[in-house]
């Protein structure tokens, strides 16, 4: 072995020695340092002051982000490429704004096997109230055409509603979570409600006393996943219910269609998702995280308890599972906040 090759060993078990720490660092639940600015992006959001509710990623890993502006109308949807800076390529410089009348905003955003952005929040205001929401971009993030009129949909539920979640099943249907009690409204492709699910499109459920769901999810057998909070020995924390593709409540899942989980202080789960597994992930308002088996009982193999409480302290809106399975997290401190995170084992 002459000098040369003597170097080049030195060289790389030099480049081993500091290549093993850092990825010995990047430990589940570590925030991904290759994307923003260590893990983060901080950005403006809406054209000033705004909230951001919900955020979900493509298959191309780009990040999706639905919200409002503060102290304007309309709703509004930003695209991040997948590194975290804005796509030129979507709308206005990454952002897209839609005025449906007075006080709109999104509260949720979803993404069709067409790549095609569902967003759905409320728009304009009939007979004093506001109404359910429902704008369709193309990946380019024009409106489109085909669904509804002229791209949005607007339906009156008679109350007080605001669309809070939104997911797609298999054959394109949307599902919408409103914010009256627990309310699911489901929509065909068209933007049409769609009859053959619960009554004239429409289901209710019962969370208890003051209970009520934030997010929805739907698994790949079309059943339908919402949760959001209720009541557990005098304390909220979240509370999940499953439905069969009729509408009706899933006996398969915790005996009765529904569970409620506890945590050390009241909580609410502002989001679910579904991973690769089939397991559900639902994160809360303090960053909390639990994942539940298919039959709706806690997976202990996460984090011993199925439970996980990082009190970091600042608020969460909305939690998507990317292709990779990372979790990647939203929230506001007074701009748009976005974190994302190695992903939790898989056992």
């Amino acid at each position: 072995m002459d000098r040369t090759d003597r170097k080049r060993l030195v060289a790389l078990a030099l480049l081993a020695a500091l290549v093993a720490p850092a990825l010995a660092q990047a430990r589940p639940g570590d925030l991904d340092r290759s994307f923003g600015d260590g893990g983060k992006v901080r950005t403006g959001f809406c054209g000033g002051y705004a909230s951001p509710y919900s955020v979900v990623t493509d298959s191309r890993g780009r990040i999706v982000v639905g919200g409002q502006n503060t102290w304007s109308d309309g709703l509004c949807v930003d695209r991040f490429r997948a590194n975290g800076t804005r796509d030129p390529s979507f709308g206005s410089g990454g952002e897209v704004k839609t005025v449906l009348g007075a006080a709109g905003g999104v509260r949720a955003v979803a993404i069709d096997s067409h790549g095609r952005i569902v967003a759905a929040g409320f728009g304009r205001q009939s007979g004093g109230h506001r109404d359910f929401a429902l704008a369709r971009y193309e990946p380019n993030g024009a409106l489109d055409p085909s669904f509804g009129t002229g791209g949005t949909v607007t339906t009156d539920l008679g109350s007080a509603e605001v669309a809070t979640s939104v997911a797609i099943d298999t054959g394109g249907r949307i599902v919408v979570l409103g914010d009256d009690g627990v309310t699911l409204a489901r929509y065909r492709a068209n933007g049409s409600l769609d009859p053959s699910f619960g009554t004239g499109g429409i289901v209710t459920t019962d969370f208890g006393p003051r209970g009520g769901a934030n997010s929805v999810a739907i698994d790949s057998r079309d059943r339908i996943v919402a949760a959001g909070f209720g009541q557990r020995h005098h304390r909220y924390g979240f509370a999940l219910a499953r439905y069969a593709r009729s509408g009706r409540l899933d006996a398969a899942f915790s005996r009765d269609g529904k569970v409620i989980t506890s945590f050390k202080g009241p909580t609410s789960a502002t989001s679910v998702a579904i991973d690769s597994r089939g397991r559900i992930v639902a994160a809360g308002s303090a960053w909390e995280v639990a994942r539940y088996r298919r039959n709706g009982r806690l997976d202990h193999s996460f984090s011993g308890n199925g439970k996980v409480s990082p009190g970091w302290g600042s608020y969460s809106s909305s939690a998507a599972i990317d292709p990779e399975d990372r979790i990647v997290e939203a929230g506001a401190h007074g701009s748009l906040v976005l974190g994302r995170f190695v992903g939790y084992r898989r056992r």
